[in-house]
């Protein structure tokens, strides 16, 4: 799996590769929101934090509750727009095509491709399907990590769990169901967005 850290330049050129662009405002970076699913959301200076958006638009039937089926939906209906060929993964392609050009502060100090060796090693440390808790990632600096509520400087690879450079369909269910849990260790039935935590961008 460690072969998309190392890809070869030869192979970034025929891909057509460019170069991440980030936002050169600094107010306009504290401005964006990366969901659990790896959306991002960008707001302006002024405007409420752009979480507010998320949890909106994931919350299906609008009563101001976030249930486990509205948060799992959001999550396999971002995995269809990011798997551009439809063929039921996002491949290293599509995922540098997320990084690059979808969420380019993953090249942020400690992100990208960088971020991806540091999810890949947390989760591969840090998975244990035995303790009856959700596991909270530990905070990985740069990158998206700011931006987002659990820290991940790279937000979708952690869930390729299998490790083949790939993020199946049923991958990216199961990250929901995880991430669920962490947001919600008590087990509510709902969250509100008052229940959520807040990220670093926006303490």
């Amino acid at each position: 799996m460690r072969s998309i850290v190392l890809l070869p330049l030869a192979l970034l050129a025929a891909t057509g590769a460019t170069a991440a662009k980030l936002p050169s405002d600094h107010a306009m970076q504290r401005m964006l929101f990366v969901a659990p699913n790896g959306k991002p959301y960008r707001g302006a200076p002024g405007q409420p934090y752009p979480s507010a958006a998320w949890f909106a638009e994931a919350d299906a039937n609008h009563d101001g509750k976030l249930t486990r089926a509205e948060y799992r939906a959001a999550f396999i209906a971002y995995f269809d727009t990011l798997d551009i060929n439809h063929d039921g993964e996002i491949d290293p392609n599509e995922i540098e095509h997320y990084e690059n050009d979808i969420l380019p502060e993953t090249h942020m100090t400690g992100g990208g491709f960088a971020g991806y060796a540091a999810s890949e090693a947390q989760a591969s440390a840090g998975d244990d399907d035995s303790s009856d808790g959700p596991k909270q990632p530990p905070e990985q600096p740069g990158g998206a990590s700011f931006f987002g509520f659990f820290h991940f400087a790279e937000p979708i690879v952690w869930m390729d769990t299998n490790f083949n450079r790939g993020i199946s369909r049923d991958e990216f269910a199961a990250g929901a169901d995880r991430s669920w849990r962490m947001l919600n260790p008590d087990g509510k039935p709902w969250l509100t967005l008052s229940d959520l935590p807040k990220t670093q961008a926006q303490r």
